[in-house]
């Protein structure tokens, strides 16, 4: 493997960091160490979601979004614990059951932690 090449999973890393997260592309590039530059994340993620666009195609689970949108609506949502924002059927409108689990793991994607009180970004 070329020391600049990525494979598809760290593409897909690199294209979520930037476009999803926000990351600067310098902090990516470093994060690789050399293994793409700065430029070459621009590339990489312009050439993505250009090809996105003319596919049609979303980069992201619009469900997904949907159910971080709900959590963090209101005081009411954020601070509620995982098993009762699933128990009291919160996502239904998005999904008609969704498990704790998934439900946690959407939300840590998105960046938010139940550590502190209302589930606060990293």
């Amino acid at each position: 493997m070329n020391r600049r090449d990525l494979t598809p999973a760290q593409r897909a890393f690199t294209v979520g960091a930037a476009t999803l997260v926000s990351a600067s592309h310098n902090d990516i590039a470093n994060h690789f160490k050399g293994r793409i530059t700065r430029s070459g994340v621009s590339r990489l993620v312009a050439r993505t979601v250009q090809k996105a666009k003319d596919a049609g195609l979303p980069l992201s689970d619009p469900y997904l979004k949907m159910i971080v949108q709900i959590d963090t609506s209101d005081r009411q949502h954020r601070e509620k614990e995982s098993w009762q924002a699933t128990r009291d059927g919160d996502f239904e409108s998005v999904v008609p059951k969704i498990p704790i689990s998934l439900f946690e793991n959407v939300m840590y994607d998105a960046g938010y932690s139940r550590n502190d009180l209302g589930g606060s970004p990293r």
